[in-house]
């Protein structure tokens, strides 16, 4: 890895401002759908954590239940925070591309950086969430931040406040976003391996190294599992484990792609308020004095073997699946969207290419650096399901590695053969966009009643009532967009419950 320099400014500025450009078109025309001010599915969970926060109820179940540091970030906006942490959001987005940037100058100079810079900002699920009240776009930002350090000549030498810091910033990234845990012991055994050809720690420098970033990471989570045993009589040092993962594995074998089959028992639909509720009972089991045995003693793990090849293809799969909010649904009603067309097939193939061109140049061992993201994503992934919303971190190395790739293509000496294998790049970031362009919504209808749904929680019932009118006329018939209706209309009526989830879209 190269030490980054301060040249070729012009071309981090001019990244800077198209990314700037991009999102204040995105927000104009997101801006015409009612998610912004009627916010779904977990972001209802994380406004419920901000409200207790500033309401001095920080006994809420809630807290630990999700992610609890995010509830925090949008108690900062007041009681009701729904434009003023997106607009954050979108400028934490231009310095989460300007950290890729940077950790891709690292990586491989100049052209790396800028590549990695624009496929970022090209790749339309990191927008995506940026316009949501959801963990993705902050727990990125501290991140990128680890990432940085993470990949500084400050650690490889084995720096013990760089160590320490690393792990801090890894802890604060998971207590954002939950879902990076099984991530974070990667980066532990990472930090303990040899990255280059003539690594600058030996053997136990290397593991010195990592004993401080494991010290760095567990102190956080430490004192967060001691706030919430204080609280809550129960020892917390992330998120409460939840039965999620007990059904998730037991029906592995079974995974069709339905969020359905997680559902907890006389449930008809999938909803975050699931996971909260069981936090509140095991809360006052806790505080009565039982004892609760920890969900993670169900985990059929016979059933996660037989489920995860299954789940790791669907990881890997050009399409992206959300459950929370319609990505594809959105991108049908917002031509931004629409326009970054950079899919995560070709991400993903371009980064086989950038693997073999690391390997090539600098041995096996240059990968390990990049690994961590990768192997936690696809054990969550094996785990609960195979979302978009849950692979997202893998994009982030998949991302540096691919631009790796085609800038050290553009550096072959022979030109026919340089000229031929960026024929190729193009043609394989072309198929898959074109590929993504001609996909259809399986069901239009339920992105319509997602839409009214949302309406109805912002209180816009003539756009709820114009949506449901449209879902009725393209399903007439489908059970699961009449199921959606009924709970709608019952909103509207004001006997309103908790969202849950359909099937991804």
């Amino acid at each position: 890895m190269r030490r980054p320099t301060r040249s070729d400014q012009h071309g981090l500025i001019a990244l800077v401002g198209a990314s700037i450009a991009l999102r204040v078109a995105y927000l104009i025309d997101y801006s015409q759908l009612p998610f912004l001010w009627g916010p779904l599915f977990d972001s209802r969970v994380y406004l419920r954590q901000a409200a207790s926060i500033l309401g001095g109820r920080l006994d809420d179940p809630a807290s630990i239940a999700f992610s609890p540091l995010y509830g925090w970030f949008l108690a900062m906006f007041g009681a009701r925070p729904f434009e003023q942490p997106i607009h954050v959001q979108l400028l934490l987005g231009v310095v989460n591309v300007v950290l890729v940037h940077q950790i891709g100058l690292v990586l491989g100079g100049r052209t790396t950086g800028l590549l990695a810079g624009l496929a970022y900002s090209a790749y339309g699920l990191f927008v995506f969430h940026e316009t949501k009240l959801m963990t993705e776009t902050v727990a990125l930002t501290w991140l990128l931040v680890a990432m940085r350090l993470w990949v500084s000549p400050r650690f490889d030498r084995g720096d013990r406040i760089v160590s320490i810091a690393i792990g801090s910033l890894l802890a604060v990234a998971v207590l954002t976003r939950s879902s990076l845990l099984p991530s974070i012991p990667c980066f532990v055994v990472a930090a303990a391996m040899p990255w280059r050809g003539a690594p600058t720690l030996d053997a136990r420098g290397r593991l010195v190294r990592a004993g401080l970033l494991l010290v760095g990471l567990l102190v956080p989570l430490a004192l967060h599992g001691a706030w919430s045993h204080a609280r809550f009589g129960l020892f917390v040092p992330v998120t409460l484990a939840s039965s999620t993962a007990a059904r998730a594995t037991s029906t592995s074998d079974r995974w069709t792609g339905d969020l359905a089959v997680l559902r907890h028992e006389g449930t008809r639909d999938v909803s975050p308020y699931d996971v909260v509720r069981e936090a509140e009972r095991r809360v006052a089991v806790s505080r009565s004095g039982g004892s609760d045995a920890s969900p993670l003693a169900g985990i059929d793990w016979i059933g996660w073997a037989r489920g995860a090849p299954r789940k790791i293809v669907e990881t890997f799969a050009d399409i992206e699946t959300t459950s929370e909010y319609g990505f594809y649904g959105e991108r049908s009603e917002v031509p931004v969207l629409r326009a970054l067309s950079l899919s995560f097939g070709a991400i993903a193939l371009l980064a086989l290419l950038g693997a073999a061109w690391i390997v090539r140049r600098r041995g096996p061992w240059a990968l390990v650096p990049w690994l961590p993201l990768v192997v936690g994503t696809s054990l969550l992934t094996t785990l609960f399901h195979p979302s978009s919303r849950y692979r997202l971190p893998m994009v982030v190395p998949l991302v540096l590695v691919a631009a790796f790739g085609v800038a050290s293509t553009l550096r072959l000496r022979d030109v026919r053969a340089r000229i031929g294998a960026m024929v190729v790049v193009a043609l394989i970031v072309g198929g898959f966009a074109a590929r993504s362009w001609r996909y259809e919504l399986r069901s239009p209808a339920l992105w319509e009643t997602r839409v009214a749904e949302s309406a109805v929680v912002r209180g816009d019932l003539d756009e709820a009532r114009r949506r449901i009118a449209r879902a009725r006329s393209l399903a007439p018939g489908d059970p699961d967009v009449a199921r959606s209706i009924r709970r709608i209309t019952r909103g509207m009526r004001g006997a309103t419950q908790p969202p849950g989830g359909e099937r991804p879209e």
